[in-house]
């Protein structure tokens, strides 16, 4: 069958983009995988509400490729080991694990249950280079994992604010790149984060959302004593 017959409007429009940074080949096998995520994810929407049902018709676009667009900013960055914070249904998580998958992906969600589908899913697209950890984090010190699975890079989507991200991350800023996606207020968190921190940062359009962008933040110190 033709590859434009097995795929709707917004799955071709994903597919070409990964086609952008990926071989055909390889493009093709992350769609597939992709689309038993989808599944899975609008299966368990019901039970766990892991997007919002008013982005479900959308679903390619407004959730696969916003992340997506992210991970083509990570890899620029050849990072070794990813957290994902607040991880939720795995956006961007598990689309980031699927695609690298020579990046130790670290997913930390405090729901039980959205935890439980996280290892659900590492399992069903066989991720042996994802971990999930259920836990409420407010400092990444906390967190119980070995010192070879330490950060270089920390992804957030739909989380908290930047200022609260980088409280949250505060033993690890000097080390670690952030590659966020935020909305149209993003100035503001910029602005209110730059009261506590001191950092460089770079934006980039979203392609989903015209009043998104993708933020990257490094070299980050406290401006307190």
């Amino acid at each position: 069958m033709h590859l434009t017959m097995m795929f709707d409007e917004d799955e071709l429009r994903l597919l070409s983009f990964l086609q952008t940074f990926l071989s055909v080949g390889r493009s093709s096998d992350v769609m597939c995988l992709l689309r038993v995520y989808v599944a899975k994810l609008l299966e368990n929407n019901a039970i766990i509400n892991l997007v919002g049902k008013s982005t479900i018709n959308h679903i390619w676009t407004r959730h696969v490729l916003d992340c997506v667009q992210l991970v083509v900013e990570v890899m620029s960055l050849r990072s070794k080991v990813i957290y994902d914070l607040g991880s939720g249904a795995g956006l961007p998580g598990i689309i980031v694990a699927l695609i690298l998958q020579n990046t130790k992906v670290v997913m930390i969600e405090k729901s039980y249950r959205k935890a439980l589908f996280l290892q659900c899913m590492v399992q069903e697209l066989n991720l042996s280079n994802a971990i999930v950890i259920q836990q409420n984090i407010t400092c990444l010190e906390d967190l119980s994992v070995s010192t070879a699975l330490k950060p270089d890079c920390i992804v957030a989507r739909a989380f908290k604010s930047l200022e609260i991200i980088l409280s949250i991350s505060l033993s690890l800023t000097s080390q670690v790149t952030f590659c966020m996606l935020k909305g149209k207020s993003y100035m503001n968190e910029i602005i209110d984060a730059k009261r506590k921190y001191e950092f460089e940062y770079s934006t980039k359009h979203s392609i989903v959302n015209h009043e998104g962008v993708i933020l990257v933040v490094k070299n980050v110190k406290s401006n307190i004593p």
